[in-house]
């Protein structure tokens, strides 16, 4: 009886040990502490999406420490759900406060970098639990301020302006069926934008947002929130899933006044491959926002915001009037010699876990094929109906698109017609120097969406998770040698 008393007292010395080592993680240069949960899913790379941070009271806290004679610029957090409240407050090494967030005071997405200052030692994260399992941090890591860290992206706001916005409904849906267009028109010098209607999953936002980072989308994508649909048997049945029709089109003429783009590009009319009816929906939804987005008694709330705006141009993939054939193998400048196919190919290398089911050199997607992803045409034009290029007769150097004095409106999901041409005016773009993008590839070591080609992310443990483990076993051992010396001491 007292050999089993003694046993089971050395593993409840192990059983308390446990949660206080979880609550703990170490970084080499800074460590994380959880007030409750465990610390090590804030700093190992994310391999596994059940791997998060969740608070479980109203003070739950996330203290990082910075070691001695390191110093931080800032600290990027991934956040499992966009809406998060939460309180960052940065320390210097005397206590004062030297800065601090809360939720608003930046973009609310999914990832965010905040700027601190040099002088921080200590960073405090505090949110209360939401009663959502699916609330917390997805990871958090330390900007080093004297070293550049790959994995770490300094979203710049979305802005109020772009030149070019991309809508896509799934992320990876800018790759597979838009191919190079993203890079092709940034290393242009024209500012590119990107919208996705649906949120498939949080691991799914990660790889959409280091594939556009990497693409050299710098400024913080637009999430309409949606949630993934699969596939629906019929428009009705997606749109429905949606709010309705009318929603998704009131959502997309919030965003058109919202980024004021001069073109839009986005799905084929027929949702691509197998009839994607969210496809559809999306697409069908940007054909009528691009007629309401500029009257000024459709949601007067958003006119109230944002003002009305006139899209000079929307495309379409794979419609069949006014067709161009955009050129993605050309060597771009900005791009070190890549051309857009293959910077194209490099961002879609981050959506693993969809290689499975899509990939980029599919011939179906390639040129010439019933997919092909460098096919579009004009759907609609305020500044005349053409085959030459996408900013065609729209000036490259003038914020607002030129109004006609007859805008055409575009056809309602019902109508099969095209609306008829304007008059073309015979201007040309000026030629503007392209902007330094960068062009490092994906790297797995650095990057935080390695994963499985099946779609689940592997199981990965940190130095840091290494070093608790170690902990975890050398005390077990020590607690063996002990159970046996008492046994052998009182010989029972």
């Amino acid at each position: 009886m007292k050999k089993l008393s003694l046993i089971l007292a050395a593993l409840l010395l192990i059983l308390t040990l446990l949660p206080a080592l979880s609550t703990f993680a170490d970084n080499s240069w800074y460590t994380v502490k959880a007030s409750d949960g465990t610390a090590k899913y804030l700093t190992q790379a994310i391999k596994n999406r059940k791997n998060y941070w969740s608070p479980s009271s109203d003070t739950s806290t996330v203290t990082i420490t910075v070691k001695s004679g390191r110093y931080t610029d800032g600290i990027y957090i991934g956040w499992y759900d966009p809406e998060s409240v939460f309180t960052i407050t940065a320390y210097n090494k005397s206590g004062k406060v030297v800065k601090t967030y809360e939720n608003g005071d930046l973009y609310d997405g999914y990832s965010c970098f905040y700027p601190l200052d040099t002088s921080t030692r200590k960073i405090e994260i505090l949110m209360p639990s939401s009663g959502n399992k699916e609330y917390g941090i997805y990871y958090l890591e330390l900007s080093d301020a004297k070293a550049e860290n790959p994995a770490i992206k300094r979203w710049e706001d979305p802005k109020e302006h772009c030149d070019l916005l991309v809508v896509a409904t799934h992320q990876d849906d800018e790759f597979i069926y838009m191919g190079g267009i993203i890079p092709k028109y940034i290393d242009q010098g024209y500012t590119v934008a990107l919208a996705y209607t649906s949120i498939c999953s949080r691991l799914r936002v990660e790889e959409g947002l280091c594939g556009i980072w990497h693409s050299g989308i710098h400024t913080y994508p637009d999430f309409m929130g949606y949630p993934d649909l699969g596939r629906k048997e019929t428009f009705e049945e997606a749109a429905d899933v949606w709010g309705g029709f009318d929603n998704v089109v009131r959502s997309y003429v919030r965003e058109l006044r919202a980024r004021r783009p001069k073109v839009v590009v986005t799905h084929d009319i027929n949702g691509e491959k197998r009839v994607h009816n969210s496809h559809r929906v999306t697409s069908y939804a940007l054909q009528e926002a691009v007629g309401l987005a500029k009257d000024e008694t459709y949601d007067p709330e958003s006119v109230a915001l944002y003002g009305t705006w006139q899209v000079s141009k929307l495309y379409l993939h794979l419609y069949d009037k006014y067709q161009i054939k955009l050129d993605y193998n050309k060597p771009l400048e900005s791009y070190n010699g890549k051309t857009a196919y293959e910077v194209a190919t490099e961002g879609y290398a981050f959506h693993v876990s969809q290689h499975r089911s899509y990939k980029m050199n599919d011939p179906d997607m390639l040129p010439g094929g019933i997919y092909d992803n460098t096919l579009f045409g004009l759907f609609f034009s305020t500044v005349g109906y053409d085959t030459e290029d996408f900013f065609f007769n729209i000036p490259k150097d003038s914020e607002e698109p030129k109004d006609p004095d007859e805008p055409d409106t575009p056809e309602p999901p019902t109508v099969t017609t095209t609306p008829e041409p304007a008059t073309t005016p015979q201007t040309s773009p000026p030629e503007t120097a392209p902007p330094t993008v960068s062009t490092q590839k994906p790297d797995p070591n650095t990057d935080r969406t390695e994963r499985s080609d099946d779609g689940d992310e592997e199981s990965h443990l940190s130095p840091a998770a290494f070093a608790v483990l170690g902990i975890i076993v050398t005390l077990s051992v020590v607690s063996i040698v002990v159970v046996r010396v008492l046994i052998k001491k009182f010989k029972f």
